[in-house]
């Protein structure tokens, strides 16, 4: 048969979620933070108005409120004021403390396994504190396929996951594809673009969209239409790379 130099690829940009299922309880070590500046900041404002009052103690001018409650004597400078230290802090409105949230990144996985060339993960940044995220990062999924039925019996899944800090991350959900779908969906230059469930045990949990760059051959006609935009994926081993890693049947 006839062989490729290259590697096919799925390249997954513009790729974005909302509306996830908030997996965190409690609050972040970044929300405490903020609610304690939070309370810095409102006993420095405290403080400022004690000063202020300090100064109008000073005064010799007499004023009288219309209420009463605050009554001057220009002889004595005695003042009845409300005590600012017994206000409580108001809460920083840009902050959400005790909401709970997730920590989101993107992992796909090939089934089979072997399909996938690379042996390291394939995946997106981590968005901290998020339930519509956006994903900055483009991954890259570098494919070990020898024939067009080994592609179209084959599938892919994009998971959305939870990461955790000091316990093992969390599956929010996933979104499933099959090979089969992106060959016969995609556009003229080779673009697959998709809005899924993120699904979790026949729940779901949010929504996972973007495009995908499928560049992938043509095994019928015996072609590799978008050859030019595979790159060299770092993550593969030479001794991972064959000499011809697709074969047209």
């Amino acid at each position: 048969g006839k062989g490729f130099d290259f590697f096919p690829q799925l390249k997954f940009f513009e790729l974005r979620a909302r509306d996830l299922e908030a997996m965190d309880e409690g609050v972040t070590l970044q929300k405490i933070e903020s609610k304690q500046e939070s309370f810095m900041s409102a006993q420095v404002l405290n403080k400022n108005d004690d000063q202020n009052d300090d100064q109008d103690d000073n005064s010799t001018i007499a004023s009288t409120s219309t209420t009463g409650t605050n009554k001057r004597s220009s002889k004595t400078g005695n003042v009845e004021k409300r005590s600012s230290k017994a206000s409580t802090p108001k809460k920083n409105k840009g902050w959400t403390i005790g909401a709970a949230k997730s920590d989101p990144y993107c992992s796909i996985h090939t089934y089979p396994i072997e399909l996938k060339a690379a042996s390291t993960d394939v995946k997106t940044e981590t968005v901290m504190q998020a339930l519509s995220p956006v994903f900055e990062t483009e991954p890259i999924l570098s494919l070990r396929v020898a024939n067009g039925e080994q592609l179209r019996n084959a599938s892919f899944k994009i998971s959305v996951i939870d990461y955790d800090a000091l316990n093992s991350d969390d599956v929010i959900g996933s979104a499933e594809f099959t090979f089969q779908e992106l060959l016969e969906g995609q556009d003229d230059d080779g673009i697959f673009m998709f809005e899924r469930d993120v699904v979790f045990k026949g729940n779901v949990r949010g929504i996972i969209c973007g495009k995908i760059e499928v560049n992938i051959p043509d095994f019928i006609k015996g072609n590799f239409p978008h050859k030019s935009r595979c790159i060299e994926d770092k993550t593969l081993t030479i001794t991972a790379r064959p000499a011809s890693c697709c074969v047209v049947s």
